[in-house]
């Protein structure tokens, strides 16, 4: 066994979270932040975005996919 840090994504069945201070690491207590060990997850264009990545970036904030893609792969809607 070991102990590491790993994104919510990677959290399965093999992978099993620990309470820190009595805190679980659940969404929820992201949100409040109750659970102090997160980070936000960085996307970065050269200079203004256009075109195809102004559309990918849209989508990516797109209220549907906020609400299932990244919660099926283990992020926190923003």
């Amino acid at each position: 066994g070991a102990i590491s840090y790993v994104s919510f994504g990677y959290i399965n069945k093999s992978v099993q979270p620990i309470s820190i201070n009595g805190v679980q690491p659940t969404e929820n207590n992201v949100k409040n932040n109750k659970w102090k060990i997160w980070s936000y997850e960085h996307i970065y264009t050269r200079g203004k975005p256009t075109g195809l990545t102004k559309k990918f970036l849209t989508y990516l904030k797109n209220d549907h996919i906020q609400t299932t893609l990244f919660n099926k792969l283990g992020y926190i809607s923003v």
